[in-house]
């Protein structure tokens, strides 16, 4: 733990958070890897956090002290006692939820909107087939996609089948069947959009599974700390997205 100043105060469209919980993501270890070039160690981990609000800038309209916020740290830095960010990256959560829940949601959500929407143009009677289901991105995925009219998802949790059940999920394949070909026996045409956080030697896996001009979209990359990214380098014309949310700025 390093003591450290308190931040100045806030400047023209900023606010300052009095943090209460912190939220740690997959990034986070990148970063502590050194394997993110803009944000090198020593630093400050966390990319979003929730508190309080403890100062608002003069023209500063929609936010005020006292406001129960979550917090969107797109370079870092979330992991400390108060921060001080644009009003843009703050979203005001209602009292009954715990700082705990407002401090996890906000990178799950992004990370599931952006790749299910704006990279994978997920429409009416697509389908969706998500790894690692039972993580924040693919919970979040999983509420999303359900939101769209005859949209089926499918996933591949290693355990909590009947949470994801629950959770919308249309068809949860146990861990260690053969998945290629019970999605292709649900879904002969293949899928829509495959959300992949494992690259490596899923990478091709994944994109067997699509339809006709369907995308796997990149939304980690757990094999790389296991040595077997190589496979996501070779890419179908078209068919893959990758997406980072350091490169929006709320």
């Amino acid at each position: 733990v390093e003591e450290g100043p308190a931040p100045a105060p806030p400047l023209k469209g900023q606010v300052t958070v009095l943090v209460k919980a912190c939220g740690l993501n997959f990034y986070d270890i990148y970063v502590r890897h050194g394997l993110n070039p803009e944000i090198q160690p020593p630093c400050t981990l966390g990319l979003e956090c929730a508190g309080v609000i403890s100062a608002v800038a003069e023209d500063v309209q929609s936010l005020k002290v006292g406001d129960h916020v979550a917090v969107h740290c797109p370079q870092a830095g979330a992991c400390t006692q108060q921060i001080t960010v644009d009003e843009e990256s703050v979203i005001v959560v209602p009292r009954d939820i715990s700082f705990e829940v407002a401090a996890s949601f906000t990178i799950a959500y992004q990370t599931a909107y952006f790749s299910l929407f704006h990279l994978g143009g997920l429409r009416p009677g697509g389908a969706v087939f998500i790894h690692s289901a039972a993580g924040g991105v693919g919970w979040a995925a999983t509420q999303l996609a359900k939101t769209i009219p005859n949209v089926t998802v499918l996933e591949q949790p290693q355990s909590k089948h009947e949470a994801m059940q629950e959770n919308g999920v249309d068809y949860a394949i146990h861990h260690g069947q053969d998945y290629e070909r019970e999605i292709l026996k649900v879904r002969p045409q293949g899928v829509s959009i495959v959300l992949d956080s494992l690259a490596g030697a899923e990478f091709t896996r994944s994109q067997n599974l699509l339809e006709p001009l369907g995308k796997v979209v990149l939304i980690g990359a757990k094999g790389m700390m296991r040595g077997s990214i190589q496979s996501a380098c070779i890419l179908k014309p078209g068919g893959t997205q990758k997406m980072s949310l350091l490169s929006l700025s709320s």
